[in-house]
Formats: C-alpha cells, structure tokens, sequence
C-alpha cells in the first residue's frame, strides 16, 4: 500500500494515474498509455470469448477469477467508493481518484 502524506502528495500521485493516453480503441473510445493495455482491452472488452460480465457496470472478462478481482472496485466496505468532500459516489474507485483532483486544485 502507497502511504502519502499532505494533500499535495495525494495530488501528485493522482496525476500520475491520468497522464496523456495515445493509443486509442475505436470501438468504445476509451485510451491508453500502453499499446499492450489497448490490444488486451479490444481482446476482453470486445471479445465474443468474454462470457464473465460485471453486474454494475457491464465490464467484461476473459475468467470469473478477473471479474472476482474487478467487483471489488465497487465496493468500500459494503458501499459505493464516496467523495468525502461532497459526498458523491462513484461505480469504480479510479473514478472518485480522478474527481478527487477537482477538490485538490
């Protein structure tokens, strides 16, 4: 687990988590950093073989293992993730992460 201190810190880090995203899927319009993350995403995502898919949110996976993992994202003891700002709540954790920055600027 990342440890950071001042809000400062928890900004930085956040960044690094939103950088610039070059490779493209034209199938859904989501980015990515790395060509390999596009090309695993089309493979899952888009994929016929993907029978495992995620009751809130419709994500889809190559294994029941992945989607196991996945269904964490949405949960925070038992909850939705929360902005402890202003209370929205978000399906997946990486999203409260990136709307977080909002509150950090």
């Amino acid at each position: 687990m990342i440890e950071l201190s001042p809000s400062a810190d928890l900004t930085e880090h956040l960044k690094s988590h939103t950088g610039p995203e070059a490779y493209l899927c034209h199938l859904c319009l989501k980015r990515f950093v790395v060509k390999s993350n596009l090309t695993r995403h089309q493979a899952v995502a888009h994929s016929e073989k993907s029978v495992w898919e995620c009751p809130h949110c419709g994500k889809r996976f190559a294994s029941g293992l992945n989607l196991t993992l996945h269904t964490r994202v949405h949960m925070e003891d038992g909850k939705a993730p929360k902005c402890r700002y202003c209370g929205r709540s978000f399906t997946e954790r990486r999203d409260l992460n990136r709307h977080l920055l909002n509150h950090c600027r």
